[in-house]
């Protein structure tokens, strides 16, 4: 499995892929978004998924029963821009479920997710699969496991108010050559 800094999958290689000015191939990247009640946060969740520089990529949203006004927002979003697709649960069923329509709904051959709040910089994608790249080189067929400590930024503000820890952190935390580190601006 490989994934992005805040937990992502690999997927199919069978996804569709682009080329580079180079000639290079470029994977098809899916970012998926899940979505409860986030009509505060998530255009501007959206917005940075289509500043990403990454391409080819989509953007797969699973909103999962929202009762706000979320859905409607989506579905203009999703009129906007045709990197985005719009799944819709019914009923709320928890972000684990969230997340494995949207497994199933993707196309990429990496997946990155983002939450319904989120603010990313335009070239993370860019930044975190170089990364990847440089490392199964040097590492051949060894798995990669990627999760991210991430510092809070208040909106306005210029430095961190507190720091989120990777889900099931303990410490020390990994260091050293095994571990990929990626960093983005």
């Amino acid at each position: 499995m490989r994934c992005d800094g805040s937990c992502g999958a690999y997927s199919s290689e069978t996804a569709s892929g682009g080329m580079t000015k180079s000639g290079a191939h470029r994977p098809l990247l899916t970012i998926g978004i899940t979505c409860y009640n986030a009509e505060d946060s998530i255009e501007r969740a959206v917005d940075c998924a289509l500043a990403q520089t990454w391409t080819p990529r989509e953007i797969v949203i699973v909103d999962d029963g929202s009762t706000d006004r979320s859905t409607t927002l989506l579905q203009e979003l999703e009129r906007m821009h045709r990197d985005v697709r719009l799944v819709r649960h019914e009923s709320n069923r928890g972000v684990a479920e969230a997340r494995n329509t949207l497994l199933r709904r993707a196309n990429g051959t990496f997946i990155a997710f983002f939450d319904d709040d989120d603010e990313s910089a335009p070239k993370r994608l860019e930044q975190q699969y170089q990364r990847l790249v440089e490392y199964e080189v040097t590492h051949p067929a060894a798995p990669v496991f990627c999760y991210a400590n991430r510092d809070v930024v208040q909106a306005g503000g210029l430095r961190p108010t507190s720091q989120r820890l990777g889900i099931g952190r303990q410490p020390p935390a990994p260091s050293g050559a095994m571990v990929p580190t990626m960093y983005w601006v």
